[in-house]
């Protein structure tokens, strides 16, 4: 049996029903009722409307004129809608990564909904924050090769800072802030679906994971049909994601941001700080003194910290300071990384790399690289 919907609409006129010579009741003014088959297009036999009524499925304006029949044609600001085919006639002004530029509803109807012929606008209307990083498990039981040989485990301090004052902000906020611990795509959505429920949408989003995962990568995470998901009705251009991840502010924010409906994705352009993070609420990279050398040597340059890319579809840099909030929200402010601090992490790495050379003589001299700081850009939305 197919599944259709019932639809009536009424006026907020009232219709006076005697009994005898006094008033017994009022009943509901009819202006139509509808049989809808699951895209929209009316059951024979089983409708009716007012002349004077316009409007027929999803709240859009009926336009008989083309099929001579009546309900079975709609049109809105953004497209002419079909209801026997349920396509559109036009191509989608804000298409999204795997559905085709003709769907209409994701092909989803009986959840979704697309008043203006523009965007899914489903019914979830509660905003949610949420944290994503890996279970504990994970985090205090990491295997690794000591020297002599022998598989050891360690705990991962930097994922325990972050999930700290994650735990931390859950706490405060009294469970505004809703933490998901999972180690694969897969479990990460569908726990993100689960905190989410049947009306919530994700508002505020943290990724937090290294840049060289093996599973939860941001190149991963790009690529999992599981992350895609959640363009349908989970996430959108209300929706603001942040990466925790060392290195993340590069070319694939862009093709996150158009697969999750140009929702706004944020990477950090250097490495990312998890004492900062746990202090201060913000994964704004700093590098101690053991690591300038191997790490102003590889492409991770220093001149890169305190930058983030933001992406809404096409990226931009900033230096403006980027933080999750008191109650899980990413807060993008005003306040600038220091100029005069970025220029003495860039010293601070030339005389580590001055000295590793005069220490090992034996090496062959290399060209010097130019410690250049990249031009600064305001992004404003």
């Amino acid at each position: 049996m197919s599944n259709t919907s019932f639809h009536t609409t009424i006026s907020d006129r009232r219709i006076a029903v005697p009994s005898g010579s006094n008033l017994d009741h009022y009943i509901a003014d009819i202006l139509s009722s509808t049989d809808y088959y699951p895209f929209g297009s009316p059951m024979p036999g089983r409708n009716s409307n007012s002349a004077d009524y316009r409007f027929g499925f999803n709240g859009q304006e009926m336009d008989n004129e083309i099929t001579g029949q009546t309900g079975t044609h709609t049109t809105a600001m953004f497209w002419e809608y079909d209801c026997r085919l349920g396509r559109r006639w036009n191509l989608d002004p804000k298409p999204q990564t795997s559905i085709s530029d003709y769907a209409c509803f994701a092909n989803n109807p009986v959840w979704l909904c697309d008043v203006n012929g523009d965007t899914i606008n489903p019914t979830r209307t509660r905003g949610k924050n949420i944290f994503v990083a890996h279970t504990l498990r994970y985090i205090f039981g990491v295997k690794y090769e000591n020297k002599k040989g022998y598989e050891r485990y360690k705990i991962d301090f930097a994922l325990l800072a972050d999930v700290a004052r994650a735990y931390l902000i859950h706490f405060v906020s009294f469970g505004k802030l809703k933490i998901v611990h999972a180690d694969t795509p897969f479990d990460a959505v569908k726990k993100i679906k689960r905190k989410l429920g049947k009306h919530g949408y994700i508002s505020n989003m943290i990724i937090d994971y290294h840049s060289s995962d093996e599973y939860m990568s941001i190149y991963d995470i790009k690529n999992s049909d599981s992350f895609k998901s959640l363009n349908s009705g989970y996430i959108g251009e209300k929706s603001t994601v942040l990466f925790g991840h060392c290195r993340g502010g590069h070319d694939e924010l862009d093709k996150i941001s158009n697969m999750w409906g140009n929702a706004r994705v944020i990477g950090n352009m250097s490495s990312s700080s998890s004492v900062n993070f746990a202090l201060l609420g913000s994964f704004t990279g700093y590098i101690s003194d053991n690591h300038y050398k191997s790490y102003y040597k590889g492409a991770n340059n220093v001149g890169d910290i305190g930058f983030f890319a933001v992406s809404d579809g096409k990226t931009v840099i900033t230096d403006q300071l980027i933080r999750m909030g008191a109650d899980g929200t990413i807060e993008i402010l005003h306040k600038r990384y220091s100029a005069v601090k970025r220029e003495r992490l860039l010293d601070r790495a030339s005389r580590a790399l001055d000295n590793d050379d005069s220490d090992d003589k034996s090496k062959p001299e290399e060209p010097a690289e130019e410690h250049s700081i990249p031009r600064k850009y305001s992004y404003k939305r």
